[in-house]
Order: C-alpha cells, then sequence, then structure tokens
C-alpha cells in the first residue's frame, strides 16, 4: 500500500469514528512494537503452512525479518496456529471452495486513493470462495493477546469483504449479491473472549459499505473533527504520543474537569477533584470503568514524558527526579561466584524446582501436552471473576444469590 494511504482496512476502527485522526497522526512515528512484531512473524508462517500445505512445527527456528529486527517462529506460535489451519483446511477441502491467501485486493471504490493517485487496497490474510453454496469466508489471524477483537461489525473485515467482492467474487457471482452468504472469522488463539465466527449477508456488507465510503471521505475534511474513545484511541499514533487535545479534553471530562480548570487547580496547589464512588450513579460508575484503560494509559504516557524532560534538564513544575528503590543484588561475575559457592556450600548452592504444568507443555508443546500423563495430573483451578464490557461474547457469571440457590437446589436432591 502506498506510504501516503491512510484510509486503509487495519486503521478503519479508528478513522471510521474518528475522521480527525488522519490528521492528528501525520508526521509521528510508526512504532508498533514488539507484540506487532510477533505478529508479523506469526503471519508469515501461517500463510506458508496453507500455501505449501505443511505443519507449523517445521517452521520452529526459522527467522523473520521485522520492525524489531530479526525474530523467530516458536513451538508456542505453532501451538496457537493449530486450530486456525484446521478451520481453513476444513473449508478449502470441500468441493468448489477456491481458497486466497495473502491476497492484495482493491478497496478504492469506498475508501478512495492515495495522495500519488495510487487505489486503496489492501492484504486479507485468507479468503475462501464457496462457489456452490455462495458463501464468502473472510479469515483473519490475530495473534495479540491483549484486546480481544470481536467479529461483529469488524471495520477491518468488512473492508476485507468488500476488497474481495471488487477483485475475486462479484465477477464470480455475476455481480448478485443476494443470496450470497459471508462468514466473518477471527482466530486470535491468546486472547481469552476474542475471535469467532459472525454469519452475515454480501447484501448487508454492501450497504456498510456506503456507510464506510462516507466516514472515508468525511476524513478528507482538513477540519475533520475528533472524536475520541477506548476502541478509536487504543492504536493511535496520536494518542500514543500524547499529542491530541480532543483526546485530553475527553479524558478530564471523565473527572468532570475542563482544560482551563486545570491551570486555576495548579495555582492553588488543589488537587484532581475526584468524585467519591458512592456519589456516582450506576451509569456514571460504568463510564468511569468503561474508560479505565484508557485513562491509565493517558496517565503514564503523561508520567513518560514528565520523567523524559526531568532527564533532559527540562522544568517540571512542583516534581522532581530522584534514586527509587536498588535493583536485585547480582553476582559481579557468575563464574568466580560459581566457583566460591560450590567450594563453601556444595550442593546446598543449588535449588531444585520442579516444572510446572505451564513449563511442561512449553516443554513437549501444546498438542503433546493433551492427553499426556501430565494433563491428567494437572489441576485447574477456578477461574478469577473479571468485570468485562457487556459486548464480551463471554456468558455472564452468575451472581452469589444465583450461586447460592443453586447449590441449594443441589443439596435438596441429595
Amino acid at each position: 500500500m502506498s506510504a501516503h494511504f491512510h484510509r486503509g482496512p487495519s486503521g478503519a476502527h479508528r478513522w471510521r469514528p474518528c475522521p480527525g485522526s488522519i490528521r492528528e497522526e501525520a508526521g509521528l512515528p510508526d512504532d508498533a512494537g514488539m507484540e506487532a512484531a510477533l505478529g508479523t512473524v506469526f503471519h508469515e508462517y501461517a500463510a506458508l503452512c496453507l500455501e505449501l500445505g505443511l505443519e507449523p512445527y517445521v517452521f520452529v527456528d526459522k527467522p523473520c525479518d521485522t520492525d524489531q529486527g530479526t525474530l523467530y517462529f516458536d513451538n508456542e506460535m505453532a501451538d496457537h496456529m493449530l486450530s486456525g489451519l484446521d478451520y481453513v483446511r476444513d473449508i478449502a477441502a470441500q468441493p468448489g471452495v477456491q481458497m486466497y491467501v495473502e491476497v492484495q485486493i482493491d478497496i478504492s471504490p469506498w475508501v478512495g486513493f492515495a495522495d500519488d493517485g495510487t487505489p486503496g487496497f489492501g492484504t486479507s490474510d485468507v479468503i475462501l470462495i464457496d462457489v456452490i453454496n455462495r458463501i464468502i469466508y473472510v479469515f483473519d489471524w490475530k495473534y495479540g493477546a491483549g484486546v480481544p477483537v470481536d467479529p461483529r461489525w469488524n471495520d477491518q473485515a468488512i473492508l476485507y469483504l468488500l476488497g474481495a467482492w471488487n477483485t475475486l467474487c462479484g465477477e464470480i457471482f455475476g455481480w448478485e449479491p443476494e443470496g450470497v452468504d459471508v462468514q466473518i472469522i477471527i482466530e486470535q488463539p491468546r486472547a481469552p473472549g476474542g475471535g469467532g465466527v459472525w454469519p452475515t449477508t454480501m447484501v448487508e456488507m454492501l450497504a456498510e459499505g456506503e456507510k464506510i465510503k462516507a466516514d472515508a471521505e468525511a476524513t478528507l475534511d482538513p477540519d475533520a473533527p475528533c472524536n475520541p474513545g477506548k476502541k478509536q484511541c487504543s492504536f493511535c499514533k496520536a494518542a500514543k504520543a500524547n499529542t491530541c487535545k480532543s483526546r485530553t479534553e475527553y479524558l478530564l471530562n471523565v473527572f468532570d474537569t475542563k482544560m482551563d480548570e486545570i491551570d486555576e487547580l495548579a495555582e492553588i496547589g488543589a488537587k484532581l477533584p475526584l468524585p467519591k464512588p458512592k456519589a456516582l450513579t450506576p451509569e456514571q460508575r460504568s463510564f468511569v470503568l468503561l474508560n479505565k484503560d484508557m485513562v491509565t494509559k493517558w496517565f503514564d504516557d503523561l508520567h513518560a514524558e514528565a520523567y523524559a524532560d526531568a532527564e533532559a534538564g527540562r522544568p517540571v513544575p512542583g516534581m522532581k527526579l530522584v534514586d527509587g528503590r536498588s535493583p536485585a543484588r547480582v553476582w559481579k561475575d557468575e563464574a568466580k561466584a560459581k566457583f566460591m559457592l560450590d567450594a563453601e556450600f556444595g550442593d546446598k548452592a543449588y535449588t531444585k524446582k520442579y516444572l510446572s504444568p505451564t513449563g511442561v507443555e512449553d516443554t513437549i508443546g501444546e498438542k503433546a501436552f493433551k492427553g499426556s500423563k501430565f494433563a491428567r495430573a494437572t489441576k485447574v483451578g477456578e477461574p478469577a471473576p473479571v468485570l468485562v464490557p457487556e459486548t464480551d461474547k463471554r456468558v455472564a457469571r452468575a451472581d452469589k444469590q444465583q450461586r447460592f440457590d443453586k447449590l441449594m437446589e443441589e443439596d435438596s436432591l441429595v
């Protein structure tokens, strides 16, 4: 994709709700970090497995060049790849199914052209076309473990579908979307609650495409507004650089504080006025909690900026840099220390610790661990409850009263 094209599928979750984000990101460095680099490795070898018909373990320890340097495909990646590979291969094995891996698709009818006139396009992980049954499958790998990705109304996957219709499928089906079913599949093996399958139709997705087209055109306005929110700010370069004024105002609104009030509070040495938890309505409390990650990251960004200023000798009003806790003590020379410890303590110089179930699984592989004697000897604890948005697809946990009622019901049957 052209370096000057900003309305790509991977950023659609951002520029659709926040048309001003493209302007705010302009000129900022694109440092995706180690997680994105690991995803690059995973994607490269997933594509090779599908293209060559090989199992992932044959690629273990093979290198891959990334923005973070040379990284290596490992057993953990291979383990996480198995289920998705099986899913794709099962579909591809059906009569009349065509499979396209790492296929470039033209999405310019919906997102327009780059500054140099290049049509907007994307690269889809896997497109499968069931010609006989009139079904289009869009399969997208997500290796990230932090943020669960929902296939429902997933902007990136929808754009891949539209591009596939424009480039591959439309002609096959005579450009008649009626009766063409769609399966959007997100495979996110490392994120609890992430991924899944969303059935929809080509007619519905083409209608959504018209909305995407309008959203893309809105980004061309030099005064396009910013619309901060948890989803669109998550991977925004302007949010990471802490340069978006709209985001700062949005976060301060969580505390019912405005930008111009900050200077007044600082002048009199007052603290940020936070409402007491009991003073919030349930709706207000949920609003604050749903923005917790975003607010926490904002505080982390502010701290990092202030720390960098203090290190560089720039003023940080009301704060200073001091020595913190010392790090754990270590031996100056490991080889010399080993000699001294062996001579003084013998076998007592060492500690022994059994491998945990996770350690055994990492050693022999997830596939070998399942059904093994080690798996049978493993105790799986009760998962800790976590509070998540109501859109999370996991089943809600029973509350205390419901669990008590169920326990009483079970006792009455004994």
